[in-house]
């Protein structure tokens, strides 16, 4: 069996594949997030390539204010899911 490929995420050395790549739009919400694969692990505009489909879609986004980070699961668990669920950091529906 093939080893996972490591690389670092929020300063800590993991297998890629404990990471979330969350994007945010120009507002600073996180409007989308995917798991990211072996080509996209730790190259941001690859996983924005991959998110929007092609480089031009991808630099028309990045351009316009969204932005894309690597995350770890365990982070986007706590902080970014719920959000993309509508519930608050308080445990009630957010408005």
């Amino acid at each position: 069996m093939a080893a996972r490929k490591l690389i670092t995420i929020e300063g800590v050395e993991r297998p890629y594949d404990e990471g979330e790549w969350v994007v945010y739009n120009p507002q600073g919400a996180p409007s989308g997030c995917m798991r990211p694969d072996a080509r996209t692990a730790d190259d941001p505009v690859k996983a924005a390539r991959e998110f929007w489909g092609d480089n031009k879609t991808a630099m028309e986004h990045l351009t316009r204010g969204y932005r894309i980070e690597l995350m770890s699961r365990e982070r986007w668990q706590a902080e970014i899911y719920p959000q993309m669920l509508g519930v608050s950091p308080q445990g009630g529906e957010s408005a």
